[in-house]
């Protein structure tokens, strides 16, 4: 990704207007625990808009999941930026106990629906851990989702340039601008969120600290 600047200052935008606000976001949950992320004191509904995950079974955050999901807007053929954050997730993990990494699940929502089909997902996911799951579908539906999380993402100038194309291998792909922060969902809406200087320790304890509220 050539600059994730212009996706950060998206979500941050909104993260800082609701902040200044009626304080709708704070750096700790609470008074005695500290919290690296920043939390939402009026969640964001999550439409309850059917995907299709990499099982090619539909997915939907309206459904039963695990007590906290985590989720994270990217495309397989991400340079840099998608690789790191999924390793720093996949390390904060391996960091809690194994009954509290029961209780999460990870979502990765793909901004680039034409090239990361259902095997192109469970490919890419599989290399950070199986259990991970990887969403697709319909580009208007996929927007939607976006947008309820107040993400940015758009294909990176005309055509795109330089992105090595992973599924036509010898290719040259396109880029995807997209905001780079890593979400927190709880019963159906969205409750924290972390930016990318958060290391994968401090991810481990705010998800320890969101299983025990």
């Amino acid at each position: 990704m050539p600059d994730r600047r212009p996706g950060r200052l998206a979500v941050a935008g909104v993260a800082a207007a609701l902040c200044l606000g009626l304080p709708a976001c704070s750096s700790t949950p609470d008074a005695t625990a500290p919290f690296h992320g920043s939390t939402l004191k009026t969640p964001w509904k999550i439409p309850a808009t059917s995907l299709t995950a990499t099982d090619a079974a539909s997915y939907s955050f309206a459904d039963e999941h695990a007590p906290l999901t985590l989720v994270f807007f990217g495309y397989t053929n991400c340079p840099d930026v998608c690789s790191q954050e999924m390793a720093d997730i996949t390390s904060a993990l391996v960091r809690i106990p194994k009954d509290e990494r029961d209780d999460v699940d990870v979502v990765f929502v793909t901004t680039d629906p034409k090239r990361d089909t259902v095997p192109a997902l469970k490919r890419y996911l599989g290399a950070f851990d199986p259990d991970f799951v990887g969403v697709t579908g319909q580009a208007a539906d996929l927007t939607a989702m976006a947008e309820a999380f107040h993400v940015y993402a758009a294909k990176a100038g005309p055509g795109g340039q330089g992105a090595p194309d992973s599924n036509n291998p010898g290719r040259t792909g396109y880029l995807v601008e997209h905001t780079d922060y890593t979400f927190a969902v709880q019963h159906g809406r969205a409750t924290a969120f972390w930016n990318r200087d958060t290391t994968s320790q401090q991810l481990a304890q705010d998800i320890s600290h969101l299983l025990e509220e």
